[in-house]
């Protein structure tokens, strides 16, 4: 039997014999005398017992959070960690898709200059003049070294439109 159940007997034991003043003719049955030396030692080793039970579980519980706050913030940084990944890849994307549409309207503009340089070498000045319309048209798209490219073959196309227009009256004549 534990010491607080032995304790527990005795007490209840002694109560039902002191807390009556009526003369009982009937013989109470004795209780065997029960050892409760050391009873309140061993009750104090239990209460610490418990007591370091009860901080080693808090401990552990702290432990438990901590440890559960440092994955959480491992697992936060990984994920940043891979949004700014993401977002590198997103701006290098842009970046080439940019590259690439610069590339394509250059490309666009070499072929206009090319055809338009073409028809005023043959004096088909109304096709060379589509053909630099439409390269006004994305003149502000191209860089700036064809600004100046574009600029040059209006000239030329004005000088060749004089020229043609100066032929006219000595071909009449």
């Amino acid at each position: 039997m534990k010491a607080w159940q032995t304790t527990a007997a005795l007490m209840i034991a002694v109560a039902s014999v002191v807390g009556c003043d009526k003369k009982d003719e009937t013989k109470t049955p004795t209780v065997p005398a029960v050892k409760t030396e050391g009873a309140a030692d061993k009750m104090g080793n239990m209460m610490s017992g418990a007591k370091e039970a009860v901080k080693e579980g808090a401990a552990d519980a702290t432990k438990a959070v901590k440890d559960g706050a440092a994955a959480t913030e491992t697992k936060a940084a990984e994920v940043k960690d891979a949004a700014a990944a993401k977002a590198m890849e997103v701006k290098d994307a842009t970046s080439a898709a940019a590259t690439d549409a610069k590339a394509a309207i250059v490309e666009t503009a070499q072929k206009y200059y090319d055809q338009a340089k073409g028809y005023l070498a043959s004096n088909n000045l109304t096709s060379a003049s589509d053909m630099i319309s439409k390269l006004d048209g994305i003149k502000s798209q191209l860089p700036a070294e064809w600004q100046t490219k574009v600029d040059e073959l209006k000239a030329m196309y004005d000088k060749a439109k004089a020229g043609v227009g100066n032929l006219m009256p000595k071909m009449g004549q």
